[in-house]
C-alpha cells in the first residue's frame, strides 16, 4: 500500500476520533439546528430536490449539502447523535481528501516538501 494512502487513513482516522469524542448533548449551534431541521423536512417529505426551513423553500444552498443528512434522519430516525456522527464523517473525509489533492499538487513542484505542504493544509 501507497505510503500517502496509509498516511490519508491515518488523518482520517484521527479527524473521526476528534470529531467523534464527546459527540452527544444537544444542538447548540444555530446552523447545526437549521440543517436538522433541512434533513428532517427533507426525509419526511420525500422531496429530494428542494431544501426547506420551517415549510419554505431555501434555494441559497444546494440539495445535495443536506441528503447525507436526510438519508441518516431516514435510517435512524430524530438522533441528534446520528447526524453529528455524519457531519464527523463529512469532516474527516474533508481532512483525509485534502491530504490526498495536497500530495498530487506538491508533488509536481518540489517532491521533498510533500508531506509538510499536505500536513498543512489537511490541517487547515
Amino acid at each position: 500500500m501507497n505510503c500517502r494512502l496509509l498516511v490519508a487513513v491515518a488523518l482520517f482516522a484521527a479527524s473521526l476520533g476528534l470529531n467523534l469524542y464527546r459527540l452527544g448533548g444537544r444542538f447548540s449551534n444555530g446552523d447545526e439546528v437549521i440543517y436538522a431541521e433541512a434533513a428532517r423536512e427533507m426525509a419526511t417529505s420525500g422531496d429530494w430536490l428542494t431544501m426547506r426551513w420551517q415549510g419554505k423553500e431555501q434555494l441559497e444552498r444546494p440539495p445535495t449539502s443536506i441528503w447525507p443528512l436526510a438519508l441518516a434522519y431516514k435510517a435512524f430516525g430524530p438522533s441528534e447523535i446520528a447526524l453529528r456522527g455524519v457531519c464527523a464523517f463529512e469532516a474527516a473525509l474533508v481532512v483525509a481528501l485534502l491530504f490526498v489533492m495536497a500530495c498530487w499538487e506538491k508533488a509536481r513542484e518540489r517532491p521533498g516538501w510533500i508531506y509538510g505542504w499536505a500536513f498543512c493544509l489537511a490541517g487547515a
